[in-house]
């Protein structure tokens, strides 16, 4: 059943991912926080008054995670059930069970709890952790401070990269050792979904009244249980050919982290077992597996040294741990030439050791690299050289935006602490004028003097309400200053995401009072008071949801791959056909139109499949954590009544209710507003949603031209 190894690798890898990317943020927050004022005389004091908010803030990161990997153990244990039925099914050739038919018995949904309880429990300790170490890292810093022995930076430098060593210790084994939260959560995960795979498997073996099994032979085999890789067991025990099943576990046989997997056994189809035809020797599995434990302490020297960049508190520091991680990737890469070498000596040249990036990865969005073929390059024949051009003239500065901005602040933060005040006009400000040129053209465009918007209007409000939206009736946008400041998505993203809602109703209000440029900016129809709401761009947010669906058709872990490709094939015939009976009556179609009865067709079908719902987050929550992730999982739970929603986005009665079109298209103009305040986040979007970005940046341009 070689489906049990995968699936568990997969799904626990996912749950490892979620606690590891965790881990790397709450790392570096606690640096960052640690290190603000740490050369003011009163620091000490000044942390005790933060622990409570630093607490709260550790507790709502730990809260998501533990929300997130709930959901994708409960999926994991009942998938690797159901997958082991199917696979038992294959072996055997029986009556192949639809996924969603099978049902899952009690045992395995005790399981589930019980593994439920194990994450609630471990992110008990992990917050008990950070805070105790939190406190140790202020209590040894100060200590050692007035003792003279070293300045309060260098102590508490140290101190962090004893944090960034230990990790986040999620549980303790019976011999005394720590386990990380992520390394714990991935090895439990990956042990509880094989053993649910291989329960399905025999349950549905037991009820087709057949009784052997052969276990796999995959190379490197660990010694607790080589001796039973390849070899056939008898589940009931009672055949005298063959050992028991029940014997071989206790000798080790299916322990933590075990990769190894069982298929069902037919004497009369297989033929006989025979004990010479085990496919790898002691020796060969001694050898790959000795090469793969050096390659796993290899990933963690790398993923070591990439912790402690986390925590590094000087460029000094920072030095350091960049060239330790080079020094332990040469030797992640030494190893995997040496192991090629051993192979080609065996006489095995095709045998690889690959090399797992996304093990060395601490946030685990790395994939695996591609190798680049050099080529030389042709002589060129000498040209003779060209009068420079006079570099551009670079655009002149917003004058009217950032006038008009820093009276909506200044005005807006009246009731705000004085630090607050400060400090967040500056950052807004700055990260404005930092933004994307042609954004800034088009919001000092809206504020020219001669398009007569008043004072009153398309202003921030500040509040304490956590929640923050844009109201057209009152042209004025709502939100919290001091939740945008520690805003988890991006600091000060809501305010630029509420003000590019502002923006969009203010451009198509200016366009409403001007027939003449309403004319040219909308053509004969106008559609509405916000410029998003133009044909064109929502068809590019089409056009870029279509590829991503393709990209989820095709992905290798879509398990009913072959089925969706059916899908698609059937609803571009109809499409093919209705195109003909169309035409034959003198009619014309648009290719937009040809694409929106392909997605009519299509996408109902498609949805109901759980896999691709799966797929579609695992790859949307690959981006997660990188700059513009939440807003690909807002657009696309839009554009799928949320079905493709993944960790951040609207309820889906906000997408019903205005209607999925104006809504996606107002909500994906905000978020490209936000976008271009940050070149990592503008660059994220663009890459994930190429034709809109284009879209987006010709709705600005046309607006500045027809209004001038």
């Amino acid at each position: 059943m070689s489906i049990s190894a995968e699936i568990s690798s997969v799904l626990a890898q996912r749950v490892g991912d979620i606690y590891a990317s965790g881990e790397s943020i709450m790392l570096e927050r606690v640096a960052r926080r640690a290190a603000k004022g740490v050369t003011e005389p009163a620091w000490t004091e000044a942390k005790a008054k933060t622990m409570t908010a630093d607490r709260r803030a550790a507790e709502k990161l730990l809260g998501s995670i533990e929300k997130d990997a709930k959901y994708e153990i409960s999926e994991a244990v009942e998938k690797a059930y159901k997958s082991g039925v199917i696979s038992a099914e294959k072996d055997f050739k029986l009556p192949q069970t639809v996924m969603r038919d099978i049902e899952v018995p009690a045992n395995i949904q005790k399981l589930v709890l019980e593994s439920e309880n194990l994450i609630t429990n471990m992110n008990l300790r992990v917050l008990r952790d950070v805070d105790d170490k939190f406190r140790m890292i202020q209590a040894k810093a100060s200590e050692l401070a007035v003792a003279g022995v070293e300045t309060r930076r260098q102590a508490m430098q140290r101190m962090l990269n004893m944090m960034a060593d230990e990790g986040l210790t999620g549980f303790v084994d019976k011999a005394g050792r720590k386990w990380t939260a992520s390394a714990y959560s991935e090895m439990a995960t990956r042990t509880v979904t094989a053993r649910s795979a291989i329960t399905g498997h025999l349950d549905r073996q037991e009820r087709a009244k057949r009784d052997l099994v052969l276990i796999s032979d995959h190379s490197g085999s660990c010694p607790l249980c080589a001796e039973f890789a390849g070899r056939v067991f008898s589940v009931s025990g009672d055949d005298p050919k063959y050992p028991s099943l029940d014997h071989a576990r206790a000798g080790g046989l299916f322990h933590p982290n075990c990769r190894h997997t069982l298929t069902g056994y037919i004497p009369e189809l297989h033929g006989e077992y025979e004990e010479h035809l085990r496919t790898w020797d002691k020796e060969h599995h001694k050898a790959v597996y000795e090469f793969e434990q050096r390659q796993r302490y290899n990933e963690r020297m790398i993923r070591h040294w990439k912790k402690r960049k986390k925590v590094a508190l000087s460029p000094k520091e920072v030095k350091k741990t960049k060239k330790a991680v080079s020094k332990w990737q040469a030797e992640q890469r030494q190893l995997l030439q040496n192991f090629q070498s051993e192979m080609e000596e065996r006489g095995l040249p095709d045998f690889i050791l690959r090399r797992k990036y996304e093990r060395e990865s601490i946030t685990n969005l790395v994939g695996e690299a591609g190798r680049v073929k050099t080529i030389k390059a042709k002589p060129v024949k000498p040209r003779r050289p060209r009068t420079p051009k006079a570099p551009p003239k670079p655009p002149p500065k917003p004058k009217n935006a950032i006038k008009r901005m820093t009276i909506d602040l200044e005005d807006g933060l009246r009731r705000e602490k004085p630090t607050v005040q400060i400090e967040y006009k500056n950052n807004v400000l700055r990260k404005f004028e930092n933004s994307d040129p042609k954004y800034q053209q088009f919001v000092d465009t809206i504020f020219d003097e001669k398009h007569g918007v008043k004072g009153y209007e398309y202003r921030p409000r500040f509040h304490k309400s956590t929640d923050a939206f844009y109201d057209p009736g009152e042209k004025r946008f709502y939100l919290s200053a001091l939740d945008d400041m520690k805003n988890p998505r991006g600091n000060y993203v809501t305010y630029f995401h509420e003000k590019g809602h502002a923006m969009d109703n203010a451009a198509g209000n200016i366009l409403w009072e001007n027939q003449t440029a309403r004319r040219q900016f909308w053509g004969k129809q106008p559609t509405g008071n916000y410029i998003s709401k133009r044909r064109d761009f929502y068809q590019a947010i089409e056009d870029d949801f279509d590829n991503f669906l393709r990209r989820v058709v095709d992905d290798q872990r879509t398990i009913v791959r072959k089925d969706m490709e059916r899908i698609i094939e059937e609803a571009e015939d109809l499409r093919d056909d209705w195109v003909r009976r169309v035409t034959a009556k003198g009619h014309t179609i648009s290719e937009a139109d040809k694409k929106a009865y392909v997605r009519k067709e299509i996408f109902p079908k498609l949805t109901r499949e759980p896999e691709l719902r799966d797929t579609a987050k695992d790859m949307i929550n690959e981006i997660a954590i990188s700059e513009g992730g939440n807003a690909v999982s807002d657009i696309m739970g839009g554009m799928t009544d949320n079905k493709f929603r993944a960790h951040y986005g609207h309820e889906k009665s906000y997408w019903t209710d205005r209607g999925i079109e104006d809504a996606v298209s107002k909500e994906m103009f905000a978020h490209f507003s936000a976008a271009v305040t940050d070149p990592k986040s503008y660059e994220n979007m663009k890459k994930f949603f190429p034709n809109t970005a284009k879209a987006y940046d010709k709705l600005l341009a046309d607006f500045m031209k027809v209004v001038k």
